[in-house]
């Protein structure tokens, strides 16, 4: 079976890695998580639920690109076993940390009630930020090379370009 390409939203896009039944999404505007959802739900795509997407793709730091990164980062944290990796421009940390603020009493009432939470840092994502015009990120039999793309006023902003690496028989 090929790898797959899902749309979410024109702000969003998914690319289904079957062979390791990884989704790699790219960016997180407003409404990814929820349709994230419901194309996990009407298609049967395990990887698309919010606690099984492992690998998010900032291109730049506007708000309708990155509106659900707190809530792809916060939906259910305490079920995910694998912790959600975020790529993005310099400022994508900063990002994170005004979502750990938001929800710190949450975050602390989870950790520390009655219920026990697996593990009480998986809230928290890796974040890896870039500053300079290319890099690649390599999943498996997934390479994702990121080059500099103009954007307005905003620096850095990138584009990606996905090639997955057929394994020979």
């Amino acid at each position: 079976m090929a790898d797959e390409l899902t749309s979410l939203h024109s702000k969003y896009g998914v690319l289904r890695s079957t062979d390791n039944h990884q989704a790699f999404v790219f960016d997180a505007g407003g409404g990814m998580v929820r349709n994230a959802l419901v194309a996990a739900q009407k298609k049967d795509i395990q990887a698309l639920y919010p606690t099984r997407i492992q690998h998010l793709f900032l291109t730049h730091l506007h708000s309708d690109h990155v509106l659900d990164v707190s809530e792809l980062a916060a939906t259910y944290w305490w079920h995910r076993e694998k912790r959600l990796n975020i790529y993005g421009p310099e400022g994508t940390q900063s990002l994170l940390n005004g979502y750990y603020d938001m929800l710190s009493e949450d975050i602390h009432l989870r950790i520390n009630s009655i219920q026990p939470v697996k593990e009480p840092s998986m809230y928290q994502a890796n974040v890896t930020e870039y500053k300079e015009d290319s890099w690649t990120v390599k999943v498996d039999s997934v390479l994702i090379e990121a080059f500099a793309v103009q954007h307005g006023d905003i620096e850095p902003a990138f584009g990606y370009k996905v090639i997955t690496l057929i394994k020979p028989l």
